[in-house]
């Protein structure tokens, strides 16, 4: 995917141990902030600084969930933009939209199971025993598909 430029509304993708590691590894890490209000709009209006953001060329951006990334790919469908050819997007939340554009959006889906099991553990933990929640990191799952070039590529790398 080249260099990432995550593009988030909030606290947004990556956190900040994230882009050190991606620092870490050579990546240019730029932080954007999208609008408030609908996300969809917000995603589609992220294109234009996405795409003429000063210094070196932006060629992959992460959203902090499925929607904006959605408005991106949608705007840039729009406007003649090549997904992945000209800019990669990865969504978070693996929303079910995703699946139905063309090019279908590649996410990060989040354990959603696991994370209502640990939020009820940890409001009975703080409720029963005062104990202060603890903060704790769950694995997400990455879907590849076409707008990061993954579907693409896991087509090709398959037996025909």
């Amino acid at each position: 995917m080249g260099p990432s430029q995550p593009a988030g509304r909030g606290r947004g993708l990556p956190g900040p141990r994230a882009r050190r590691r991606l620092r870490g590894r050579g990546a240019r890490v730029k932080r954007l902030r999208a609008a408030t209000g609908d996300a969809f709009d917000a995603g589609r209006q992220m294109l234009a600084p996405l795409l003429s953001a000063a210094g070196p060329r932006i060629t992959a951006a992460a959203f902090a969930n499925d929607h904006l990334a959605c408005g991106t790919l949608m705007q840039a469908a729009s406007q003649g933009v090549a997904v992945p050819g000209r800019i990669a997007l990865l969504g978070f939340g693996d929303f079910p939209i995703g699946r139905q554009l063309q090019p279908s959006l590649s996410t990060l889906r989040p354990p959603t199971a696991e994370i209502g099991q640990v939020a009820a553990q940890a409001v009975l933990e703080s409720v029963g025993e005062g104990l202060d929640p603890a903060s704790r990191a769950l694995p997400c799952q990455l879907i590849a598909r076409d707008s990061t070039g993954g579907a693409a590529a896991a087509d090709s790398a398959a037996p025909h």
